[in-house]
Parts: C-alpha cells; structure tokens; sequence
C-alpha cells in the first residue's frame, strides 16, 4: 500500500472511524480536485455536535467537485450558528480528505433541513475552517433542592414539549436521540428523583434527568425540563400544610402535618397582608412554634420564627408544604447582648454580640435612663459597621435605637432595624440574593439595564414579554457568583428557571429578591 493512504488508514483509526477507502473515489476534470479517503464518524455523537464560523459555505457535494451546489450561504450559516433553538444544531456525520490535503465534513441538521458538505480545515485531527466544536449542553451541579425532594411531572399527558414526556437526552443535544415514553398518563402523581442536570446550549433552559422511587416506573426514566416538574408532597390532608424543619444545608431535621378546622384546600394558611404578602395569625403562629420546639429538643438546632418566615409558611396551602430553617442553637451569653439587624421586611441580615466592658450582671441594662454611655455607644455603633462591611446596608444609630439598646437587659435580645445604601438608579435593579428557605439576604448588589434601549423608563421590566437576554443573564450570574464566593451559597453559570422568571419581572429602579441554596 502507498505509504500516504497508509497514514491516512491509521489517523482514521485513532479517531474512531470505520474506512470506505479507495485509492480515489470521486474527482474533477474542472478543477483536478480528488477525493482521496472518505470516512463515517463513529465518535460518540455528543462529540460530533458542531457549528460555523462563517468562514464556509455548505454544499450538496464537497466544494469543487462537479455538480456541487450551494445548500447555505455564510451568511446564513452565521445565523444558524446563533441560533437560540437547538432544532439547529449539527451534527458532523462523515470526513473526506482530498488530493490538496483539505478536510471536508458531512454534516445534517437535527431537524433535517439541512444537509452538506464544508469545509473542515488541513487537519483532520482538529475541526476548523468553516466549523468549530459545539456543546449542545452542559452539565451542572445539583442544587440542595434537587437532591433532598422527590418530582412529580406537573401536567401527564401527550404533549411533546419538554415538560411532559422523557427523553434519551435534553432534547435536540445529541442526534438521533429521542423520546422515551410517548405519554405520561400512567405516572399521575408518580415520584420521581433527580439524579442529573444541565443546561442547553441555545435555549440555556434547565434540564433534569430522573429516576423512578418505585422501580416498577423506571420505564420514564429520563430527561424532563425542571419547569415541567413540581415537588412530591405525599399525602398530605387537605385541611393541614406539610412543614419541613430543615437545616441551613437543607436537611430535614423533622417534619409534621400542621391541621386547622373548616380549613379550605387550596386556599393559604395566612390572611392577606397586601397585593402579594400573607399574614400568619398570632395563634397559628404560637402554635406551629411549640411543636417546632417540641420536634428539636435535643437536637443542637433551635427556630425563632421571625416574621419573614412567619409570612413565608402564611403563604402556604391546604394540602401543600413549606419549609422553616433551624439554626445551631446560640444562646446569648449571660455577659452580653445579641444584636440582631434586619431590614424593613424583618428579613435578617447579621447578629452582633455585644459584652459590655466593665461587667454586668444578666438583667442589668446596658444604659441608664434610657441613654447610653459615649463609648458603649460607639463601641456597639463600630460592632455594627463592622458587620455590615462590603453589603448593601449600613445602620447609623437613631435615638430611638439608642434608647433600645439602653434599655436592653444584659443577658437577652434586641432586634434593630437597617436601611439599603443610597438610591437604586432608574435604570438598575437592586438584586437581594436570599437563602431560600429563610429568606435571609446573603448579599446585595445593583444591575444597571443592559439592553439597546439602556436606559430605559424606570419601572419598566429588566426582561422583555417575560424573557431575560442571555447578556443580562450572564452578567448577573458571573457577579452573584463573585459575591456569595466564601458564603456557603452558590449560584449557576446561569440563572435558573425560577431566578430567570424573576430577574426577568424585576421593575427597574427597585428590588427584587434571588433565591440561593447552600
């Protein structure tokens, strides 16, 4: 055999092809163009996923050779290449190489319409020229939220829309892959678990794949969008709210079923407290505390229900479920005074401690006649500084704060209320990123409106019908990223679907407030 064809048969095999070789298999009178080796791809088909640069056109036969027309331009191939629906991805299904030493690539859409050759660079050890690599997705870590639930697919039925039926893979990512049920009828109120999860490379939704808690319904396991899923809430009557005791890491410490009388399924525990917030009554309240503290005694985890978390399980419906957050029970010192700063929706922000230096015995106030001592104050007033270094919120002590804390008892509590630095811009949106099972603002910052129209009318909406841009999406990601790094807290490449929908609603010149888990 001649050496060259040779080295072409063993570059073939360490790539993973099978050979149709000839010495030439097709040529042209025109141009003495041949085709020397053509190959079927046998990677993996997640590896063979590509997409253009714009430098190439696509034709029916490789270029040069006779009768090859046009399939595509490169102007239009650009336009697939920012494509934002993964029906137009490619998948690279055949290589050729000819006499002049070129690689050419046999490539087909997912969806079928377009089919052809481009070409593919000097090299068939690395795609170029008119291609590049693409991934179709990304895989991503699992949120506290995925691994400690169990899914049930939202809406069974036909539909062939992501969020109804499973897939071999996130739909249209891998090439040939398709559906692995065709109905979810069956799996009415089925358990699922959540095993994996990514985001797709053009619509960037999230997908999830889960598996079956009964093994006799792992027939559906797949991949599903997690906006088609919701969480399990087993049997929960329909007069009671399911609530779940978990830690801040999200692990369930107890669970019990809260029942009242006359109580309407469907309709909230609280009463309304305005266009969007519930109330929780004084007696629900008290009551749902006892047993709180009864389930954790001895536990090492204590909850003082705070009225963010009282209104959180307010809003909760007969027959669902919600959860409070326990902490690692801190008594105060009998020396000292726990200072807790919150903000005006009584979310809070930090705990301070304060020991007096000449001691105090518990019960004794920190001032007297209502007024504090120069250097107590300062002290406490620097304590506070400290804790609010590098947030969004700051507290200079107002009289009536200082009378508080003078009339506080050494050995207790006084809560204390901040405020948010300076004016939100008209055209900026102030984003809280709250944990989200105590909504306690973990950080803070302002995302100025980055869209052609910037700045656009304060109170419009950072998104468009409901859509945020991939551009705002990744700025806000990248600087929530940048401030929970160190907290605990995490945040994805991108936003989820929940955080998306959000972000996307959040008025300019005002706030909003961004889940984010441990």
């Amino acid at each position: 055999m001649d050496m060259k064809y040779g080295k072409v048969l063993l570059l073939a095999a360490s790539l993973g092809v099978s050979l149709a070789f000839s010495p030439e298999l097709t040529s042209s009178a025109k141009t003495g163009l041949k085709v020397k080796s053509e190959t079927t791809l046998k990677t993996y088909p997640s590896k063979s996923n590509v997409t253009f640069t714009g430098k190439d056109a696509l034709y029916s036969k490789i270029k040069g050779q006779k009768g090859a027309k046009l399939i595509a331009s490169r102007n239009t191939l650009k336009k697939l290449a920012n494509s934002e629906l993964s029906v137009d991805n490619f998948v690279a299904q055949k290589i050729a190489t000819t006499n002049s030493k070129k690689v050419f690539y046999k490539i087909k859409s997912f969806n079928g319409k377009y089919t052809g050759w481009i070409y593919g660079g000097k090299s068939s050890k690395k795609i170029a020229g008119g291609l590049k690599p693409y991934q179709t997705f990304r895989p991503t870590s699992l949120t506290e939220e995925m691994k400690n639930n169990q899914f049930i697919i939202t809406s069974p039925g036909f539909a062939n829309d992501g969020k109804t039926v499973t897939y071999q893979a996130p739909e249209n990512t891998e090439y040939g892959k398709g559906r692995v049920i065709g109905d979810s009828i069956s799996l009415n109120q089925v358990p699922f678990k959540i095993d994996k999860a990514g985001v797709r490379g053009r619509e960037k939704d999230l997908w999830v794949h889960i598996k079956a808690v009964n093994p006799q319904n792992s027939f559906a396991d797949g991949w599903i969008l997690l906006s088609g899923l919701s969480t399990y809430k087993g049997d929960i009557p329909s007069n009671a709210i399911q609530i779940r005791i978990v830690t801040p890491h999200n692990q369930t410490l107890a669970s019990f079923n809260y029942t009242k009388a006359n109580a309407q399924p469907g309709q909230p525990i609280g009463i309304t407290a305005g266009t969007t917030s519930y109330s929780l009554g004084a007696d629900d309240q008290a009551a749902i505390q006892q047993k709180v503290n009864q389930l954790l005694q001895g536990t090492g985890y204590g909850v003082s229900m705070s009225g963010s978390q009282a209104s959180y399980l307010a809003s909760t419906p007969f027959g669902g479920s919600s959860s409070i957050t326990a902490l690692p029970v801190s008594p105060v010192l009998s020396d000292s005074v726990k200072i807790t700063l919150v903000n005006d929706r009584d979310q809070v922000l930090n705990t301070v401690y304060y020991t007096p230096i000449s001691a105090a015995a518990p019960g004794t106030t920190l001032g007297s006649n209502g007024q504090l001592g120069d250097s107590v104050q300062g002290d406490i007033q620097s304590e506070i500084d400290n804790a609010f270094k590098d947030s969004a919120y700051s507290l200079k002590l107002s009289q009536d704060q200082i009378t508080q804390l003078a009339n506080t008892q050494v050995g207790s509590t006084v809560e204390l209320q901040a405020t948010m630095d300076g004016k939100i811009a008209d055209n900026a949106v102030r984003i809280n990123l709250v944990d989200s099972s105590t909504h306690q603002i973990i950080k803070s910052f302002d995302y100025s409106n980055s869209d052609s129209d910037d700045p656009a009318p304060k109170g419009s909406p950072l998104g468009k019908n409901g859509v945020l841009a991939d551009s705002d999406a990744s700025s806000i990601a990248l600087t929530a990223q940048s401030d929970l790094s160190g907290t605990g807290y995490q945040f994805g490449n991108l936003p989820d679907s929940n955080q998306l929908g959000l972000l996307a609603a959040a008025k300019l010149g005002s706030s909003v407030d961004i889940p984010v888990s441990k």
